[in-house]
């Protein structure tokens, strides 16, 4: 059984019986049923500490302090206000229900309410603005997580259109799309950590066929005295030669324990991968054929290397190991979390982020610490701001957007940058963690990959 998120939508259109239950009853019955969380999460409490919901008290009949588990994109709101916004919209409304296996929590990082909230402000607006056909910015919701399920983590979600104009039921292709978007924006870090894991084994299969030595294989095997020794090249050329590395791989797997379970332990990674993917039947057998078969080639091709050093099977990359690098997972996990933090910051704080990222200001400090994670981090290493700073520094020149960047694509570019350059912060002000990552490539590089 895959490991993914099942979404379901329902549209309710305007001037019908289905929109008036909505307003009139979905929005408490989900905000105060039994199941619903509303203690406020980290996010919501820095929040507010920073002045952050000081706007939601200024709106009339909106209470900061509210006895319901409804959020939206800023922070907690209030079933009153939150029936007010729908009705003076005069939008239809898409109600829908984000569910994930209690199994399932875990490895996607979806168990908890900050956990739903960090994913839904990183990535409802985009997905249902497809499925909706209208602008982001013209997306509204509001949502409530729930615990009362024994068999899985699941959030309601009201979404609406700002403007009004919204009502008609979903494209059923559009809405598929943006069921993809969302399963794959959750199984991300998941997929990523498995993906470390499967280059660590399979590098270890290929070490123990590269270890071999040379006179065991050369009893069995004739090369060609001219031409490349690659195992492709062999298959196509001297298909008797490809055929006598493979029994030899055949057999040392075999003979081998290690080697055995290091390719067995691949597999089951693999399949772990399709499994999380959603991948079925032809789909998923194909997905791992392939990864079997290029670690195949691997093998092959370390043992061709075993036997014949002295021969270039083509022209290698070096690599130069770096001992104070990390896994390069915990940088991707951390830049993903600070990514997550920044892009649930209201409106205006973005704003002043994307501002300093393209006109080479320094980045807010007031801003960022409103980040869980960041400002954490800042209590514990005081020369993390200034760390920062110069990192932003030895940028350089701003990368520029494209002039057919919209706003949002522009302020979501302008985040994962910022992301980045927080993490690579994070190891110059803490040279002593042997898992920080040191700024090894160039800054240049980092902007390129993130804006591209």
């Amino acid at each position: 059984m895959s490991a993914t998120l099942v979404v379901n939508h329902r549209v309710a259109l305007r001037s019908t019986k289905e929109l008036k239950g909505v307003v009139g009853h979905t929005v408490s019955y989900i905000a105060t049923r039994e199941g619903v969380v509303i203690e406020p999460t980290a996010d919501d409490i820095l929040r507010q500490e920073s002045g952050f919901l000081d706007y939601m008290s200024e709106r009339p009949g909106a209470v900061v302090e509210c006895e319901s588990g409804l959020f939206d994109a800023e922070g907690i709101v209030d079933v009153a206000e939150v029936r007010r916004e729908l009705e003076a919209s005069g939008s239809a409304v898409v109600t829908s229900v984000v569910s994930v296996r209690r199994a399932d929590g875990p490895e996607l990082g979806l168990c908890t309410r900050q956990d739903f909230e960090r994913y839904l402000r990183a990535n409802w607006a985009p997905a249902l603005a497809h499925a909706m056909g209208i602008p982001e910015e013209r997306v509204g919701w509001i949502a409530a997580f729930h615990l009362n399920s024994p068999e899985s983590y699941h959030a309601h979600v009201i979404t609406y259109d700002r403007e009004g104009r919204f009502n008609h039921t979903l494209d059923r292709h559009k809405m598929e799309q943006a069921r993809q978007q969302l399963t794959d924006a959750a199984i991300a870090p998941a997929l990523c950590e498995l993906s470390r894991e499967r280059t660590l084994v399979r590098d270890d299969c290929v070490r123990i066929c590269r270890s071999l030595e040379a006179s065991e294989l050369e009893r069995a095997i004739q090369l060609p005295q001219e031409g490349s020794l690659k195992y492709e090249w062999l298959c196509r050329n001297h298909p008797e030669v490809a055929s006598q590395i493979e029994q030899a791989l055949a057999r040392l797997s075999s003979q081998h324990s290690q080697l055995k379970a290091s390719e067995e332990k691949f597999r089951a990674l693999v399949e772990k991968a399709a499994c999380l993917k959603g991948l079925e039947a032809q789909e998923k057998d194909s997905y791992i054929a392939q990864a079997m078969s290029e670690l195949h080639n691997r093998q092959c091709n370390a043992l061709l290397k075993a036997m014949r050093p002295d021969r270039s099977l083509k022209a290698e990359r070096r690599i130069v190991y770096d001992p104070d690098a990390p896994t390069p997972a915990r940088d991707r996990r951390l830049s993903k979390r600070f990514e997550e933090e920044l892009s649930a910051l209201s409106a205006s704080d973005k704003k002043q982020i994307t501002s300093a990222i393209q006109n080479e200001q320094k980045l807010p400090d007031a801003v960022l610490e409103k980040c869980v994670t960041w400002k954490s981090q800042t209590s514990t290493s005081p020369n993390l701001k200034s760390a920062l700073n110069n990192v932003q520094k030895s940028l350089g020149k701003a990368p520029k957007t494209s002039q057919n960047d919209s706003a949002e694509l522009a302020t979501k570019k302008a985040l994962k940058l910022t992301s980045r350059l927080m993490v690579r912060a994070i190891s110059l002000a803490n040279p002593q963690l042997g898992q920080a990552l040191r700024i090894v490539k160039t800054l240049s590089h980092v902007a390129e990959m993130s804006m591209g």
